[in-house]
């Protein structure tokens, strides 16, 4: 499968299910959610006799529409059955729910704060944002750290929109600000190709900051590809 078979519609779901009075959840359709095989690796997803994983993911229904759900929290998930798909060459467990059938144990979520550093580090830091996070989308990953996670990270959206465009590249040229290519709204039905802040070869800016830091043996050959144009104020400074 390929992720330009899905298609984001909120509304087109958001009326399918129905939250009883015991906080649980029920599908009024046949949906799916798919979760990257790596968040078991990771431990923040279980499969088994438990089903549960971090709340960053999409409900898809028959006709491949889909919603995000964005909740920084384990949500334990009752399936009829799972497998392994491959979408754009990666890795996803695939829920299978029924219609009518118990989707969400409880909404009744519990408070864990370190799953805002397992978000940031797996998915800004390492540059691994799933493909149902568009460059809008993305920008509102902690948006739920302050409500749900309890930290207070969520409450200065602005921090994570820069990140966000920072990581966010042209898909043809990753030296290039996805930013930069946005001439419309109609541009961004291109998402963008996504790099790892903590990378050395695209997230440093000048050769100053490739050379002095870690990683040198990528730090230089970053900078021999890529040199700096102009100088930059580290540089001259150090100069001096």
């Amino acid at each position: 499968m390929k992720s330009t078979d899905f298609i984001h519609d909120k509304k087109a779901l958001i009326n399918n299910f129905e939250t009883r009075s015991d906080r649980s959840v029920i599908t009024k359709i046949n949906c799916r959610v798919f979760i990257p095989k790596r968040f078991v690796e990771k431990g923040i997803a279980e499969i088994g006799s438990e089903n549960y994983s971090l709340g960053l993911f999409p409900v898809v229904d028959d006709n491949n529409r889909f919603m995000i759900v964005n909740a920084i929290s384990f949500i334990y998930l009752k399936p009829s059955a799972f497998d392994t798909v491959v979408i754009d060459n990666e890795d996803f467990i695939q829920f299978s729910f029924n219609k009518n059938s118990l989707f969400i144990k409880s909404l009744n979520l519990v408070q864990k704060d370190t799953l805002v550093y397992d978000v940031f580090n797996e998915m800004i830091s390492g540059g691994k944002i799933p493909w149902y996070f568009d460059y809008i989308n993305s920008a509102k990953l902690l948006d739920t750290a302050s409500t749900i996670a309890g930290t207070s990270i969520g409450k200065n959206p602005e921090l994570i929109e820069i990140l966000i465009s920072i990581v966010s590249r042209q898909k043809n040229n990753k030296m290039a600000f996805y930013r930069h290519s946005m001439q419309s709204k109609e541009a961004l039905k291109n998402k963008p190709a996504i790099v790892p802040l903590k990378s050395v070869t695209y997230s440093a800016t000048n050769t100053t900051s490739k050379l002095a830091g870690a990683y040198f043996d990528e730090g230089i050959t970053s900078a021999l590809i890529n040199p700096t144009t102009k100088p930059d104020t580290i540089g001259t400074i150090l100069r001096k």
